[in-house]
């Protein structure tokens, strides 16, 4: 709902921490979501011998080498467990062993695959708890948009096939998926 006086909803200390606005949107209800349907996952699949039982402790930890790897990049994913160079060495072996981590990254798991399917199949029913759980719930819950929106075309850049990705040459994201945003036109805040 759009405001003359929208803003922040909640109370900023002064001294906040940046885990303290990410806490914010990932909430511990959403970590033991995650965590939940992992371990249905791994568990459903038959779990090789390797696989333990995930705890939110060990998805934390596979989730801050995530964004990690978002800031360092390497053109290997096993590069960042290497410890043979002089030049390239990181520390994400003290914090998970290269093993749980690749076996956590092929269980990973967002939704429950035993729920019962519609009739008209969604296409993003894997993302849907967490684009339900963000935009609905967090977005709309932290935020207050002014009053001054706009409807906005956004491209997320993705390369894998989709029946709905899209290829355009001309874009500077020529690879992704197409969707539109309310934003609000003074901070660019999204609300969906």
């Amino acid at each position: 709902m759009s405001t003359v006086n929208g803003g922040a909803a909640v109370q900023h200390p002064e001294d906040a921490q940046p885990s303290q606005y990410f806490n914010l949107f990932w909430t511990d209800e959403w970590w033991n979501h995650l965590v939940m349907e992992t371990n249905q996952y791994a568990n459903a699949q038959g779990p090789p011998e390797k696989w333990l039982p995930l705890t939110m402790a060990d998805l934390k930890a596979f989730m801050a080498l995530i964004l990690s790897m978002g800031i360092l990049s390497t053109g290997v994913l096993t590069d960042y467990w290497r410890t043979s160079k002089l030049l390239f060495q990181t520390q994400f072996g003290k914090v998970m062993l290269q093993d749980r981590f690749l076996i956590i990254w092929r269980y990973q798991h967002l939704a429950d695959n035993t729920a019962p399917q519609a009739e008209n199949p969604d296409r993003l029913a894997k993302l849907r708890p967490i684009i339900t759980h963000i935009i609905n719930e967090v977005f709309n819950k932290n935020y207050n948009p002014y009053r001054d929106v706009s409807i906005d075309e956004l491209k997320v850049k993705f390369k894998v096939h989709l029946a709905f990705s899209q290829y355009m040459p001309g874009k500077p994201i020529k690879w992704g998926v197409k969707v539109w945003a309310l934003s609000e036109s003074t901070t660019g805040y999204m609300s969906w």
